[in-house]
């Protein structure tokens, strides 16, 4: 499993984890991003209608900035579920 990068950098300040070992994630992390952009947009394009769609998110108090920071969020995690599960099938 590979960890956002918010957690890389968290475990790394903590200790958990040794510079090399951070540094093998983000390079993960910098070849995901290389070989799937154009997923990621439409993966946050998908997100972003699935949570406006739904009355339990309470959109209406949301800044535009909002809605990208979850929808790219989401689509980031879908990101990882995919290498995950075996790559870009």
């Amino acid at each position: 499993m590979i960890p956002g990068i918010e957690d890389i950098l968290r475990m790394l300040l903590a200790g958990q984890i040794d510079q090399a070992q951070a540094q093998a994630w983000i390079e993960r992390h910098i070849e995901m991003a290389g070989e799937t952009d154009g997923l990621r947009d439409h993966f946050a394009g998908e997100a972003l209608k699935t949570v406006t769609a739904y009355p339990e998110c309470d959109v209406a108090t949301w800044a535009p900035s909002d809605f990208a920071i979850h929808a790219y969020a989401i689509a980031d995690a879908m990101l990882i579920a995919k290498a995950q599960q075996g790559g870009s099938k």
